[in-house]
């Protein structure tokens, strides 16, 4: 239990060290996207859990300098965190804003806070393009600690948008739907055991996501 709780905390703190971008406030102005000079990627991040939140993390990486540009984590105590906009018994999450540089970014890790382990490699990434002066809409990021799989589900868009226009203002920002074919399919943690019965009836159940 400590290894896997001294592993999350050395991810994290190493992440700090590169001070990427981390989700804006509700109150955030978006100054650098009304200017024409940044945009914005949006969606919701959302872990499911059996008994207690693990710390989703998330992170998105430049695709021209090869750097970390951006994170998020369903965390809600630490430094620079935010508080949760979804508490239910069994899920947490949060609705998101990140104002980063015009370009293309992919999601190349996640993991949990406190487990060890990450993310296992892929041959290709989700990848979301930012235009200048608007936001891209990723989807809903979702994480499910019981079988330890993610993916990026895009068929919760509308009630997404809505939450999302609620806690930010957007006004005069257009929203395009960046939603990537490619993380529709459940990726899986270091920890995942394919061949665990819950893994296998969790996949059966749960197919691939759609972009509708």
């Amino acid at each position: 239990m400590f290894k896997k709780i001294f592993s999350g905390l050395s991810v994290l703190l190493l992440a700090a060290c590169t001070t990427p971008t981390h989700m804006s406030d509700s109150d955030a102005k978006f100054e650098a996207t009304r200017s024409g000079g940044s945009g914005l990627l949006v969606g919701s991040v959302v872990e499911n859990f059996l008994t207690q939140p693990h710390g989703l993390y998330v992170l998105f990486f430049n695709e021209n300098t090869g750097k970390r540009e951006a994170a998020l984590s369903t965390y809600d105590r630490g430094l620079m965190s935010q508080p949760n906009d979804i508490l239910e018994a069994h899920r947490v999450g949060k609705y998101f804003a990140l104002e980063i540089p015009a370009g293309k970014y992919s999601i190349k890790e996640w993991g949990y806070r406190f487990f060890e382990g990450q993310s296992t490699p892929k041959e290709v990434y989700p990848t979301y393009n930012v235009e200048s002066g608007k936001a891209t809409y990723v989807g809903r990021i979702h994480a499910d600690a019981l079988p330890m799989l993610m993916r990026v589900e895009g068929d919760s868009k509308k009630s997404d948008l809505v939450e999302i226009k609620n806690k930010y203002n957007l006004n005069g920002i257009d929203i395009i739907d960046g939603c990537s074919s490619l993380g529709l399919e459940w990726w899986q943690h270091t920890d995942t055991d394919l061949e665990n019965r819950i893994v296998k009836s969790y996949l059966e159940k749960y197919p691939s996501a759609t972009c509708q």
